[in-house]
């Protein structure tokens, strides 16, 4: 056994002692051949411009043996423009670690590094964004190939390749006025024959924040072009977002102004754009394409939105969402939306949220590429909080479409529009689907906007009932039950019946209110009155001083541009009683004290019948007041009164 043993030890040491003569060998030959090599600089200078396709001119040749390898150094290193005169890139050192290993073994000449110190690059930027960099547009299209420096670039050798200490000079006709020079800048590439990995970090100049980091990388680079995937990275840190304007091609959309991180990570694959990260950390955001105004810049934006595209369908997610703008401050963890493939031609749509206040999402509007649809969504300015959504949506290839919807407001509203009457401050739970839905309203400070039938927005302390609506081939019909509406000046407990018609006629409404504890001092907020002519409306606004409704009704009923319905196309009733009226009736005469009358507005007219009352210190017995069409303003009195005359 001891035999064996020896003999492998004879071997080992006969194969380590001949690859240390073959190492000692080589060296003694690049050692002998240290001293001739700036006589082939003039060769090494041809053999570079040939395969870099531009001059280049090297200031001297040093060489020595590291660690590494042998090691060439290049100093004072030029690249010329096609002029044989204009410097393109300048470099102090460049420094080149010949392969041991491919010298010994393959009996080649090869890099193992490259090292590039002190460089300095002059990048162009054209009129149509792109970049004219090494004689080469960057990035470059087919119709670019006869140009001059746009043809197939050498094959790079495998092998570390860094830079350090660099210099970006950026100029342009986008850029008037001094380069704009990026300082500080490495680059560190590693490249074999499967995989190709890069990392880029620049020093922003101020203007533009702190710091840029770029990282790519691939593992089938023998794959070939478009058959690669690709992973990338980047990473901005103290970002001033203004400046970017002024870098960027006008294609991208730069916000107004912003500072901050923002991390963003993307794979590429051969059917192109497959998942995407974007980390968010932002302060004073104004996006583009809004005006400044107060409540228009983010405070604080911040959040992780992922997306991923599956065949057919994609997914995006919205994180750990943190929201400061105009004055309010909100979280949401999650916010989700997929869309998928439904058959051959149709789509699914699913989207869940913990949370959303809709005004911050009034600035991304001006994104939505249909002109008409943005128009709508930026005229109807939806406000408030959607807590708890699930959306689902389908559509077919024949153009139908069905959805259902669940989520719970918070002081919702939007504006009115056309028929649609506006809200605001809606607190309730909202069902719906492609044929109707419901509102379970439990509102606190909620506001009615019937523009065309009341004066002004009807605003009530307390909205509790239900809400619902069906559709049909004709319109929307919306009705309501248990409907209470209160505030300080009245309680309303109504049924109601709106349809609003596809047609273009107006909406026919059916409403019947009961009404107590009023406070007729702010009644033509109550009363549908825009129809009147202004000195009716003053009239009754006037005369009306104070009084109080322990009980009423009120019935609406009819086509709303036909209101107050003088010729009978509705019916338009409101009846009273009042209590302690205080009416100032016609200017010049007494006012009339402590009335207790029964009021009666039926369709365009006015009656007044005074139950009790005192007047100049008489009292009334009896009496009516009449006006049969309000916007005449034709008043009629009759009345009988007792009381003492003074001789």
């Amino acid at each position: 056994m001891s035999s064996v043993f020896r003999k492998i030890w004879r071997w080992s040491a006969s194969i380590v002692a001949g690859m240390v003569i073959v190492l000692a060998m080589a060296v003694g030959a690049f050692r002998l051949f240290l001293p001739q090599l700036p006589e082939y600089q003039a060769q090494i200078e041809a053999w570079a411009t040939q395969a870099l396709g531009r001059p280049l001119k090297i200031g001297n040749i040093d060489a020595r043996l590291s660690l590494e390898g042998p090691l060439i150094v290049f100093r004072d290193t030029v690249v010329l423009a096609p002029d044989g005169v204009t410097p393109v890139v300048n470099a102090n050192s460049i420094s080149v670690v010949i392969s041991m290993m491919d010298l010994l073994v393959e009996q080649e000449l090869a890099v193992s590094s490259v090292r590039i110190e002190g460089i300095v690059l002059e990048v162009e930027q054209l009129e149509d964004g792109r970049f004219y960099v090494l004689n080469r547009i960057l990035p470059a299209e087919p119709l670019d190939a006869g140009q001059s420096g746009t043809g197939k670039a050498p094959p790079m050798p495998n092998g570390r390749y860094e830079i350090r200490d660099a210099t970006i000079r950026l100029t342009g006709a986008m850029r008037p006025g001094e380069p704009l020079e990026f300082e500080g800048a490495s680059l560190d590439v590693d490249k074999s024959s499967r995989g190709l990995s890069l990392g880029v970090n620049i020093n922003l100049p101020a203007n533009l924040g702190s710091s840029l980091r770029i990282t790519a990388n691939t593992e089938n680079l023998d794959a070939g072009p478009g058959q690669q995937d690709w992973q990338f990275l980047f990473q901005a840190r103290g970002l001033e977002l203004a400046g970017w304007k002024s870098v960027l091609p006008d294609t991208i959309d730069v916000p107004a102004q912003g500072s901050g991180d923002a991390t963003v990570w993307a794979a590429l694959g051969p059917q192109g754009f497959e998942n995407g990260i974007v980390d968010l950390d932002l302060h004073n955001l104004m996006l583009w394409g809004v005006a400044p105004a107060e409540g228009a810049t983010f405070d604080h934006l911040a959040g992780k939105f992922e997306w991923v595209k599956k065949p057919g369908d994609w997914q995006f997610k919205l994180l750990d969402l943190a929201v400061e703008r105009g004055g309010r401050s909100w979280n949401s963890d999650a916010i989700r939306l997929e869309v998928a493939k439904k058959n051959a031609d149709g789509r699914l749509l699913y989207m869940t949220a913990d949370r959303i206040h809709l005004e911050d999402f009034q600035p991304f509007l001006s994104w939505v590429p249909d002109e008409e649809v943005r128009e709508q969504l930026i005229g109807l300015d939806a406000k408030g909080v959607v807590s708890d959504l699930n959306l689902q949506y389908a559509s077919e290839g024949d153009g139908q479409t069905n959805y259902s919807l669940r989520a719970r407001l918070s002081g919702a509203g939007f504006n009115a529009r056309d028929a649609l009457p506006g809200v605001q401050g809606l607190t309730g739970i909202v069902n719906a689907s492609e044929d109707g839905g419901e509102v379970e309203l439990s509102s606190v400070g909620m506001a009615v906007d019937f523009t065309g039938v009341f004066e002004n927005p009807l605003k009530f302390d307390q909205a509790t009932g239900k809400l619902s609506w069906r559709r049909s081939a004709g319109g929307i019909k919306l009705r309501g039950v248990d409907l209470v509406l209160a505030n300080q000046d009245i309680y309303t407990y109504s049924t109601l019946s709106l349809e609003l018609r596809n047609d273009g006629q107006a909406p026919v409404i059916d409403l019947e209110t009961q009404l107590k504890d009023g406070n007729v001092a702010n009644k033509t907020a109550y009363l549908p009155i825009v129809k009147l002519s202004d000195k009716a409306r003053q009239w009754v606004d006037r005369s009306v001083v104070s009084g109080r409704i322990p009980e009423g009704r009120m019935v609406l009923r009819g086509p709303l541009d036909k209101f107050p319905f003088k010729n009978g196309e509705g019916r338009f009733s409101v009846d009273f009683l009042l209590k302690e009226l205080v009416l100032d009736y016609q200017e010049g005469w007494p006012e009339i004290r402590d009335l207790d009358t029964h009021v009666v507005f039926e369709g365009p007219g006015l009656v007044v019948d005074v139950l009790d009352g005192n007047m100049a210190g008489n009292h009334i017995v009896k009496a009516r007041a009449e006006i049969p069409v309000l916007a005449e303003a034709r008043l009629s009195v009759r009345g009988q009164t007792e009381g003492t005359v003074n001789a």
